[in-house]
């Protein structure tokens, strides 16, 4: 008995969208379709590696894809003459691209305010699977980069997608790095995940070198109404969210590390997105 085939969606039902897509690595965009990056260069939608996707807006669920790339594959030869600069994906995927997507544009903001060094070693805590050090070493390959983080599945997933990195877990309140040890050190969005920030901003003063920078990027309410607000929202987070700090609060925070604030930079309204730029406190 011949097994039933699921039948693919008619084009002339599908709703489509063209959407942005250059602000992802090859790795990360194999991973929203499910496929291991070295499958990806041999897929016949490998027009992936192009700056627009298209992307069907329909639910698809995870049991019926394989139906729908057979189904696109098939007649390939059409695709790359009609829309060869495409990609295919489910809505359910383009939910999770947007938020990426979101963040990414912010860490490439991030980068062109901050004074990376020409040498030396960069870290990154709370480094979640390295995308932010791979944008870092594109722009400087020569620098030692360190990223650390408490889940062992993104640090895993950091170690097999970048080979030019150091990736350890390491609880950022109890490093293991001698003193002195790095020049710049990042810390984005993970602030507001801290249960005791103190302890890691007095580590990340250890560790940073005495001419060194450390940035932080988090959001920072202007007051307490909208401190109130952002903290309501946080606390619907899957991950574990403890508060975010208004600026006062956090010059107060810092002073107690031994670091004090060189420069604040505003990256967005709404948000309100700030990058700070903190250095230690050598008259202390």
């Amino acid at each position: 008995m011949q097994a039933e085939r699921i039948a693919p969606p008619l084009i002339a039902k599908v709703s489509l969208a063209i959407l942005p897509f250059e602000n992802f690595a090859s790795p990360q965009r194999a991973r929203l379709i499910f496929l291991r990056n070295r499958h990806l260069s041999r897929c016949s939608l490998r027009s992936i590696y192009d700056k627009t996707m298209l992307a069907v807006t329909s639910e698809v669920s995870k049991g019926n894809m394989a139906s729908l790339f057979n189904f696109y594959n098939v007649r390939q030869k059409v695709l790359r003459f009609v829309c060869p600069k495409f990609l295919i994906l489910p809505q359910i995927m383009i939910e999770k691209w947007k938020e990426k997507s979101k963040w990414r544009k912010r860490r490439n903001k991030l980068l062109d305010t901050v004074q990376l060094p020409e040498r030396g070693r960069v870290l990154d805590l709370s480094c979640g699977d390295g995308q932010f050090l791979e944008l870092v070493h594109l722009s400087r390959p020569i620098l030692g980069l360190v990223g650390v983080d408490i889940s062992e599945e993104k640090i895993k997933d950091a170690q097999k997608e970048y080979g030019w990195g150091s990736f350890a877990v390491k609880n950022a309140g109890s490093l293991s790095f001698p003193n002195k040890s790095f020049d710049t050190i990042f810390c984005n969005m993970s602030l507001h995940h801290y249960d005791e920030p103190i302890k890691m901003l007095s580590e990340a003063g250890r560790v940073l070198k005495e001419n060194g920078n450390m940035y932080i990027m988090d959001l920072f309410p202007k007051n307490k109404i909208s401190q109130a607000v952002y903290n309501l929202r946080g606390c619907n987070d899957d991950c574990h969210f403890e508060k975010y700090y208004t600026l006062q609060e956090f010059k107060k925070t810092i002073s107690v590390a031994n670091l004090k604030m060189n420069k604040a930079v505003l990256l967005s309204l709404l948000p309100r997105l700030m990058l700070l730029e903190l250095k230690l406190n050598l008259a202390s």
